[in-house]
């Protein structure tokens, strides 16, 4: 029973901690590849946030040698450039 309370009880704080920071998504450049942040400082990866019409963003590492750009409060849709670009300038959208 103390198990299932604790399994319980570490379910209910990943939920509330998602929540709180809520998703965070990798944008996409022109050529369809991460922006990639290997040499680049957080306010790099910020400003193509920005761009991407995110809240901000900051340089991450999710895996060994891999150092990618992520934005936070960033819809599905502005994570890709054209998408992002298509919404700043409706002129584009044929």
């Amino acid at each position: 029973m103390v198990k299932m309370q604790v399994i319980f009880i570490a379910f209910i704080a990943v939920i509330a901690c998602s929540m709180v920071y809520g998703d965070s998504l990798s944008p996409w450049n022109e050529g369809d590849t991460y922006y990639g942040c290997q040499r680049q400082t957080d306010e790099f990866c910020n400003k193509i946030c920005k761009l991407h019409l995110a809240s901000g963003g900051s340089c991450q590492q999710p895996a060994p040698f891999v150092k990618l750009c992520t934005c936070q409060g960033i819809d599905y849709d502005n994570s890709f450039f054209f998408g992002a670009l298509e919404k700043q300038c409706p002129k584009l959208r044929g």
